[in-house]
């Protein structure tokens, strides 16, 4: 059984802040800069295998050691520069090709985490580790995170980029932090939050959720001084957000990243605002049709591409993402100006049911609904296009009386499509530290329960 000790006074509250001065520029002079920044990494990447042919063919000269060489492009010839794809990267014979710098200046590797195909490396220079600890150190104080603050970081250490990933603007910061990848299970999450007087706990939605679900169980085990939380590395709804601030009593805060560019420190959410304000002194992003590359217009739903502003050794130009995101320029209340990214979501995960497109954060939305319903879940989808929604459900404790019927009538009311339902044993489903399984592709086993 679980011991806390009863714990002493805070030492103080986590207070969201504005960190850097590149979130306030006004447009005009951020344009400045991104264009100015674009001609740097141009030439960055005209030195990498990756783009060498590309952009030799395409500028006419060969790599230059002389930036005013590429001056003369700007913003307006973004369009023109080469795509770059997770295959591109993955069609890369040995690592030096994906790199703009000799190998014997890169300071650290890090990886995708492999789970559709080959791994992309992306390698990091001295200079390139100090301003990635500069763009984390931006979404730490978003959260209130500051020198003192006690961490505790349960994103994985290792080849992908979560956990060394926030170190690098963590250490700096001078924040305490409890490196606690490795703890095994959710009630030693919760002890050592406890004893380390935790205020705030940086992890996937999925380990927030699971978290949530034992404090829900038992109360007397959420950490007193847990004030924020720092959550990424997989989709989640802003239902499950608010289901999470509410159980854990904590402000709960999104953040965007991609191993293919950097890892965790390309954007973040506010306090104040919707989305994710990009950091766009770094990043460079479009939106373009999915289908046929084309840019799409102003607050359209598309694709985002990404180019990096600032990679030394790992330059990238219009990189494909594969999120579906709108971007809206407005000021934010908090004062940031830079673009913010709405609804993310991948797009290999929507689906069309009964020819509604449908992704895992819709349908998490609608189960937070129904208080009756644990908010783990799966969809059964064995192909993109379907006839019918079908999901398997837990119930939070013993199933009332009529619960798959009640569940499904409280869906199809939601989302206008047909749904069939699978109501399973409470726990039955993973609970995952890292990312969820929301969406399957697997036959469906008909029956109303199991």
């Amino acid at each position: 059984m679980m011991r806390f000790r009863a714990a002493r006074p805070e030492m103080g509250q986590l207070v969201p802040r504005v960190l850097d001065a590149a979130e306030r520029l006004d447009r005009d002079a951020l344009r400045a800069l991104q264009g100015e920044r674009l001609a740097q990494t141009v030439q960055r990447a005209h030195r990498s295998p990756l783009y060498r042919k590309d952009l030799s063919e395409w500028l006419g000269f060969a790599p230059s050691e002389d930036v005013a060489a590429y001056r003369p492009l700007g913003l307006d010839d973004l369009d023109r520069l080469p795509i770059t794809t997770k295959a591109d990267l993955r069609a890369a014979s040995n690592i030096e090709d994906v790199l703009a710098v000799p190998l014997e200046n890169v300071r650290r590797w890090h990886t995708s985490s492999g789970t559709t195909g080959r791994r992309t490396p992306m390698g990091y220079s001295e200079a390139d580790m100090v301003n990635w600890g500069r763009l984390i150190q931006r979404n730490l104080a978003a959260t209130g995170i500051m020198a003192g603050s006690r961490v505790h970081n349960a994103y994985g250490y290792g080849l992908f980029t979560g956990g060394l990933g926030f170190e690098t603007g963590l250490g700096p910061m001078g924040a305490t932090v409890l490196p606690a990848s490795s703890v095994p299970d959710v009630e030693q999450h919760l002890e050592l939050m406890h004893q380390h007087r935790a205020q705030a706990l940086l992890s996937t939605p999925g380990l927030a959720l699971a978290l949530a679900e034992a404090v829900e169980r038992n109360p007397a085990l959420r950490p007193p001084e847990l004030q924020a939380g720092i959550f990424g590395g997989d989709g989640w709804s802003p239902a499950l957000r608010r289901h999470i601030e509410v159980v854990l009593g904590i402000r709960a805060h999104d953040t965007y990243g991609l191993s293919e560019v950097l890892g965790p420190g390309v954007a973040h959410a506010c306090d104040q605002g919707e989305g994710l304000h990009l950091y766009e002194d770094a990043f460079l992003p479009e939106v373009l049709d999915p289908v046929d590359g084309v840019p799409l217009t102003p607050g359209t739903d598309g694709e985002l591409v990404l180019t990096t502003l600032l990679n030394e050794a790992s330059p990238r130009l219009r990189y494909r993402t594969g999120d579906r995101v709108r971007i809206e320029r407005e000021r934010c209340p908090c004062g940031r100006t830079a673009a913010r990214l709405i609804n993310v979501v991948r797009a290999d995960d929507v689906r069309l049911y009964a020819g509604r497109a449908l992704a895992p954060n819709d349908i998490e939305a609608a189960l937070l609904r129904m208080d009756a319903v644990a908010p783990t879940f799966r969809v059964v989808a064995p192909g993109r296009e379907l006839d019918v929604l079908r999901l398997e459900v837990e119930p939070k404790a013993s199933p009332p009386q009529d619960f798959e019927r009640s569940v499904r009538r409280g869906m199809e009311s939601v989302l206008d499509v047909p749904v069939e339902i699978r109501v399973l044993a409470s726990g039955s489903l993973e609970r995952s530290r890292g990312k969820r399984l929301r969406l399957v592709d697997e036959p469906w086993r008909a029956g109303g329960s199991a």
